[in-house]
């Protein structure tokens, strides 16, 4: 969800499959005894498959309209007033 706020081709699917697939992950290896994995955390490993399937997943659905931009650009302007 971070990435919605760096990034404007982020699409609705690609997040909501980037969460259920982190935590997934996450559940699966503490579940399985499997943490770490490979050295890395299971919240870790989940945060990097997260981000690349909301990555990939976003650029294989069609972007967002203008409307979702102008949301998107006047929630990050409210924010830079308030800091």
């Amino acid at each position: 969800m971070v990435l919605g706020l760096y990034w404007k081709r982020v699409t609705m699917p690609g997040v909501f499959a980037g969460m259920i697939a982190g935590v997934a992950t996450v559940a699966f290896l503490i579940l399985s005894h499997q943490d770490p994995f490979f050295g890395w955390s299971a919240g870790f490993a989940a945060l990097c498959l997260n981000f690349v399937i909301t990555v990939i997943l976003s650029l294989l659905t069609p972007a967002v309209g203008k409307i979702s931009h102008l949301v998107c650009n006047s929630a990050r302007a409210a924010g830079r007033r308030r800091a």
